[in-house]
């Protein structure tokens, strides 16, 4: 319900200066900083020549870290894909090892989203960083629901169950994500592309307060980026475009959902499949492209790789009659 008015009721346009450090603030206002200090973690940056590069930097200075940043001009060219997967990052893998640094991160464009890679040079996967985000603050900081979408790692879940915590599912987008995170007062929360949601400060995506409560998680916990890798839950998570015709996408879900009669579904996103092993099936169109999304993962890399296959082969036969 928006009040129209016309240009003379516009009011005035105010340019605010100081926004970089007052974000800054904010986030060292909500964590341990002589924690973080006190282990002089090394650190790693692929800014992307991205928004990251402006405000990152400094937050990792602040925080006592020995900071290392790759691509960090504001060139306005992307060195590699922006998107933080494990394709994307072998660079900051490479200079995570060459430094001997503690710990890499890699922003997305716009720094809303953050990776992770490990003291040994390895990338922990885009959903991860959610879910070091849930342990650390279910174990060190509060007790309460989490929320994340349809098409997240179940570690989420099995971590939160642990704490005795509830997990919320939504569809895809992180406006439904902390909608819902607003709604039940949870406590953390994001989607599985890097994206962490930290209701403390605010309730969007920031990859900047994300980088700090990792280092905090780190710090806390005493041990390494490797070793906290290896303690938590990980499953076998698999990402693939197909092409498909848009209009025909229900006439797919239909298909689909007879072929996998019996099994539970969630249809609030297209159709998320949910098998008995605790394995499952996303299969969702883009919005803005002819193309069906099939996210899925299983407790081992075989029946992943098996779900997979007979998904993809049902998408692409289809495709082909229409």
């Amino acid at each position: 319900d928006f009040d129209c008015g016309s240009w003379a009721d516009m009011g005035t346009l105010e340019t605010e200066h100081d926004a970089i450090a007052a974000h800054i603030d904010a986030i060292l206002e909500r964590v341990q900083v002589e924690k973080i200090r006190a282990r002089r973690f090394k650190v790693v940056l692929d800014a992307c020549c991205g928004a990251g590069a402006t405000i990152s930097p400094l937050l990792l200075e602040k925080l006592g870290c020995e900071v290392t940043v790759i691509n960090g001009e504001l060139s306005g060219i992307f060195p590699h894909n922006p998107e933080p997967l494990n394709e994307n990052l072998a660079q900051l893998c490479n200079a995570v090892k060459m430094h001997e640094a503690d710990i890499g991160f890699a922003h997305d464009a716009d720094a809303d989203r953050v990776a992770v890679v490990t003291d040994l040079g390895d990338c922990i996967g885009e959903d991860y960083t959610l879910v070091w985000g849930v342990a650390h603050v279910l174990k060190h900081r509060a007790k309460g629901p989490v929320v994340t979408n349809l098409s997240t790692t179940s570690a989420v879940e099995t971590l939160a169950q642990s704490f005795g915590c509830q997990t919320h599912r939504t569809p895809v987008g992180d406006a439904n994500v902390s909608g819902k995170m607003k709604e039940i007062g949870a406590v953390v929360g994001g989607e599985g592309n890097g994206g962490l949601i930290w209701p403390e400060l605010q309730l969007g995506r920031d990859g900047i307060a994300a980088i700090a409560l990792v280092l905090e998680f780190l710090a806390l916990e005493g041990k390494t980026a490797h070793e906290i890798n290896e303690e938590l839950p990980r499953y076998t998570i698999l990402k693939t475009t197909h092409e498909f015709p848009r209009e025909r996408l229900p006439q797919l879900f239909q298909w689909l959902k007879v072929k996998e009669k019996g099994i539970e579904t969630d249809e609030r996103d297209g159709v998320r499949f949910n098998f008995p092993d605790g394995s499952w099936a996303h299969v969702r169109g883009s919005g803005t492209e002819p193309i069906v999304r099939l996210i899925l993962e299983a407790r081992t890399p075989e029946k992943a790789a098996q779900i997979q296959k007979s998904f993809r082969e049902e998408i692409e036969s289809l495709a082909g009659v229409w």
